[in-house]
């Protein structure tokens, strides 16, 4: 109950400031991945404090052959939010080597589960 209320606190604070409008954009997390099997998903956009965070998620299909080829994959999604600061997390990634993009990545999304809950979630691939 605490969160709902803290959450609806919130949307209205942001609604009372200046400038502050929530308009469509397209959220896009695109990144470098070791071959043509893995997937990118935008999970989840929850608003924390002054920036819109973004949970993206890796995955690689089973039983799938692909060209062992450094590949690109991407995931966008538009979204209803102001436009303010964007910080991705990306969850999933099993490589060695270091990607460029300016991603954080994490073994599992509960190392950022609780700022997560105390934020306006703004999109879920869920539906919550």
């Amino acid at each position: 109950m605490k969160n709902l209320i803290r959450m609806w606190w919130m949307v209205g604070m942001l609604l009372m400031l200046p400038g502050v409008q929530a308009e469509e954009q397209k959220l896009s997390v695109k990144m470098m991945v070791p071959d043509a099997t893995w997937r990118l998903s935008i999970d989840e956009v929850v608003q924390v404090e002054e920036a819109l965070w973004v949970v993206a998620s890796l995955s690689q299909v089973d039983g799938m052959m692909g060209i062992q080829v450094i590949s690109t994959v991407e995931a966008e999604q538009l979204i209803e939010a102001s436009d303010l600061p964007v910080k991705i997390f990306v969850v999933g990634k099993t490589w060695a080597w270091k990607n460029e993009e300016p991603y954080t990545f994490l073994e599992t999304r509960a190392s950022i589960a609780e700022s997560l809950s105390l934020g306006v979630r703004i999109f879920s691939r869920d539906g919550d």
